[in-house]
């Protein structure tokens, strides 16, 4: 995973560059939850570059954006379904 950030221009390199610990994808085997930390970590890595971290991702530009609504939806409790 790092070396295709280092490929796409989203992450440094360097040796020097300070890394701060990630929270572990396999300790959650909640879907919604590896999804969005997925998403967050990409657009991280590409200092919010929406269009850098979409490919990342294997997504498009707006494949991502609705990823994005999606995800903001179900934060707040909107999943789509009437109560």
């Amino acid at each position: 995973m790092l070396a295709a950030l280092a490929r796409h221009g989203c992450i440094k390199t360097s040796a020097t560059a300070p890394r701060e610990p990630l929270p572990d994808i396999r300790t959650t085997f909640n879907l919604e939850q590896a999804e969005r930390l997925l998403v967050q970590r990409a657009l991280d890595a590409c200092q919010g570059n929406k269009s850098r971290a979409a490919e990342l991702l294997g997504i498009t530009r707006e494949g991502l954006r609705k990823k994005l609504l999606r995800l903001d939806k179900t934060a707040h409790g909107h999943d789509g379904e009437e109560a």
